[in-house]
């Protein structure tokens, strides 16, 4: 098996990973778009789309990446905030 077991990728239909990455990074929660090795690059995420990602789908994504020291609590308030963020901007998705 090739995975890493510390990152994780999610995507948000209807709102883009930027859009997401921002609104959370204004709660303390900090993620990244794309794949680490590309995180400066403008486009859709090869490595996403070669895992089977449509572009679209791609473009939605947020990469998650824990180390030893995240805890439990961190874990858990990320994902409530994910709660609330995404509903609140896929009322706002483009058309």
């Amino acid at each position: 098996d090739t995975a890493a077991p510390h990152i994780l990728n999610l995507s948000f239909p209807g709102v883009g990973g930027e859009v997401m990455l921002h609104a959370l990074e204004a709660e303390g929660v900090l993620v990244g778009t794309g794949s680490a090795c590309s995180s400066k690059k403008r486009k859709v995420s090869a490595v996403l789309t070669a895992m089977g990602l449509s572009p679209d789908r791609a473009e939605c994504a947020l990469r998650f990446s824990l180390s030893p020291h995240t805890t439990r609590q961190e874990i858990d308030y990320a994902a409530q905030q994910l709660g609330e963020i995404y509903p609140a901007l896929r009322r706002f998705q483009r058309r």
